[in-house]
């Protein structure tokens, strides 16, 4: 058993959780979504590929923060009426279905995006050689959530042995922050974020805790 170790740090990461209205909310650490993202970007999957959602279904990810960084909002103007914006939109009147307008419909949204955010990311679940190999030699440029937040230190951050937790707690310092992202619960969708529960358990779920 041997876990990939990832470097995540740059001047700005997308933290970005669910949209609601043209307004992101922020997350503490990057969403399973965007990890595996980053993964599969790395091995050449492309999005909504099944090779990418066996992927979503086999890792298991730890997420050590060494500087939570400091959020600000990045503006972008989008054309809602694109078909990969949806069918739907979410409102505070619930649900609406956009019209098949030909005209362009414009939305200016915001992104929440942390800036000087640091943390090692723990990989296991999948052959952890070939991560490190993946993300050394990627097949996809690979960013920090978003495209244009680039990385300032080599991603990949070498293989050790061992399971996941043995990994979290010889690189856990005191203070820092430390997330586990269990595997999503069988026939949920690529991309849904965990919901908060105090301890580990099975299906959705994730845990935090404060290095000893």
């Amino acid at each position: 058993m041997a876990v990939a170790l990832v470097n995540w740090r740059g001047p700005a990461s997308s933290l970005a959780g669910p949209t609601a209205d043209g307004s992101g909310s922020s997350l503490p650490i990057p969403s399973r979504g965007v990890i595996t993202g980053m993964v599969g970007a790395a091995f050449g999957y492309a999005p909504g590929s099944p090779e990418l959602l066996d992927l979503e279904q086999a890792l298991d990810i730890a997420v050590v923060v060494r500087n939570p960084g400091t959020e600000f909002r990045d503006f972008q103007t989008v054309d809602i009426t694109t078909p990969r914006m949806g069918r739907y939109q979410l409102t505070p009147d619930g649900l609406i279905e956009r019209g098949g307008a030909k005209d362009k419909e414009r939305l200016i949204v915001t992104r929440p995006m942390a800036a000087g955010f640091e943390a090692i990311l723990f990989i296991a679940g999948v052959d952890a050689a070939s991560v490190d190999a993946a993300l050394r030699e990627p097949v996809f440029d690979l960013y920090l959530g978003r495209r244009g937040c680039l990385p300032s230190i080599p991603l990949a951050g070498g293989v050790e042995e061992g399971d996941i937790d043995t990994a979290v707690s010889r690189h856990a310092k005191p203070g820092d922050m430390v997330w586990r992202l269990t595997a999503p619960a069988e026939g949920m969708r690529f991309g849904v974020d965990l919901v908060s529960l105090p301890e580990r358990g099975g299906g959705i779920s994730w845990w935090s805790r404060h290095a000893d």
